[in-house]
């Protein structure tokens, strides 16, 4: 993501499996959602809708385009674009590689995990910002035996309150004890169990947290 682009893609066998459109998914009653018109994605055919002016905090942003196409025989794939031009949007898609496997750089990264739970998703979002530079943001959700946990860790962003030391603090657990927030290894930390049941301790909760391992610099992936 970065101020004139943002690009989300999802994968599927089907349409059908295919998750709904997110960034569509906060369409306000005034919003008019066309209907999607044929274009071509790297040569292959494709679906594309159009909303101009997509709206942005209290104004309007970029244009925002849904593709829904085949990149290959045997899966489907869901864009979802904010950008200037129908012309960008299609540039910065053709840019998109389905045919090789890449190892993901991560900033910050799980270490101890309960016996038999694995990361089973990994998401990392980089926003440049003109007075604090590079902001990365990671989020894992790990998942075994019945039960599953979410953890995003991001910078403080203006939240004062939080130190920059490597111990955990300010660490507190909301009623239902599903929910943690904290700051720790100079980030904030959020930790939700999506199932709402009650299966992890704040004690396991800090274990997995202790256990997260941070490049040295997380501003500069060349270290990641």
């Amino acid at each position: 993501m970065r101020n004139d682009l943002e690009l989300s893609v999802t994968l599927a066998r089907t349409v059908p499996e295919l998750p709904e459109d997110t960034m569509l998914a906060g369409a306000g009653p005034d919003d008019h959602l066309p209907d999607p018109v044929g274009v071509e994605v790297s040569g292959r055919p494709a679906t594309v809708r159009t909303v101009e002016g997509w709206r942005h905090g209290e104004g309007t942003g970029p244009n925002l385009y849904v593709f829904t196409w085949q990149p290959a025989d045997g899966f489907w794939a869901r864009a979802e674009m904010q950008t200037t031009s129908l012309d960008q949007a299609l540039d910065h898609l053709g840019k998109v590689r389905f045919d090789q496997t890449r190892r993901c750089l991560l900033a910050i990264r799980p270490g101890h995990l309960p016996t038999g739970m694995s990361v089973v998703e990994r998401i990392v979002s980089l926003q440049t910002d003109p007075v604090q530079g590079l902001r990365v943001s990671s989020d894992f959700t790990i998942s075994g035996g019945g039960r599953e946990l979410s953890l995003r860790t991001s910078d403080y962003a203006n939240r004062t309150r939080l130190t920059t030391t490597r111990e955990p603090n300010f660490v507190s657990e909301d009623e239902t004890g599903n929910d943690w927030t904290m700051a720790y290894g100079g980030r904030a930390i959020s930790v939700s169990n999506p199932h709402r049941d009650g299966a992890f301790s704040k004690e396991e909760v800090m274990r997995i947290v202790d256990g997260l391992r941070f490049a040295d610099r997380i501003d500069d992936p060349r270290t990641w």
